[in-house]
């Protein structure tokens, strides 16, 4: 059962790094596909910070999930779940105050 759950895990290690990439080097296109046009330099900035706190905790993950260490990954996890939710919501708070438009839902 867990080495399948390791399997999805791997798979967030994989699309993280993808969004670091993408905020790294390409902000202008990754903000714009959250519905924002014509975003101002202040917020790609902020979005260059998202994706260099996004690339630590990948580390952090990746490297639970190499060490085979269980109960280290799940204290990562928990720290996963948690920053999950408060990104969600966060997130659908920052489109629509950009006009994007977004509605849970």
């Amino acid at each position: 059962m867990m080495s399948r759950l390791k399997i999805v895990f791997y798979g967030e290690v994989i699309l993280n790094l993808v969004s670091v990439g993408l905020y790294l080097f390409a902000a202008e296109t990754g903000v714009s596909g959250l519905g924002v046009s014509d975003p101002a330099p202040l917020l790609l900035d902020a979005f260059r910070w998202f994706a260099a706190l996004t690339l630590v905790i990948t580390y952090i993950l990746g490297r639970a999930l190499i060490s085979g260490d269980e109960r280290a990954l799940r204290f990562v996890l928990e720290g996963y779940l948690l920053g999950d939710i408060v990104y969600l919501v966060v997130l659908v708070q920052f489109v629509n105050t950009l006009g994007g438009g977004w509605v849970a839902g």
